[in-house]
């Protein structure tokens, strides 16, 4: 049984490694139509990885990231 599990933990971390990736990217919204378009470029060349993109004023974003935000 202990084999069993050891096996399954293994698997499940060779998985997770080949996962995609998610990229959070926070900029003033001001800057929405230019990252719309690196991101979608980014996630054509890197079709594995995910661009999530946040807008919104930079002292709200300095606060979040201050507080840890993702």
């Amino acid at each position: 049984m202990n084999r069993l599990l050891f096996i399954i933990f293994w698997l499940f971390l060779a998985f997770k490694s080949s996962m995609a990736e998610v990229i959070r990217v926070f900029a003033a919204a001001d800057l929405q139509y230019a990252l719309k378009e690196i991101a979608q470029e980014y996630m054509k060349a890197n079709p594995q990885d995910r661009v999530e993109l946040v807008f919104g004023s930079s002292g709200k974003g300095t606060i979040q990231i201050r507080k840890d935000a993702p």
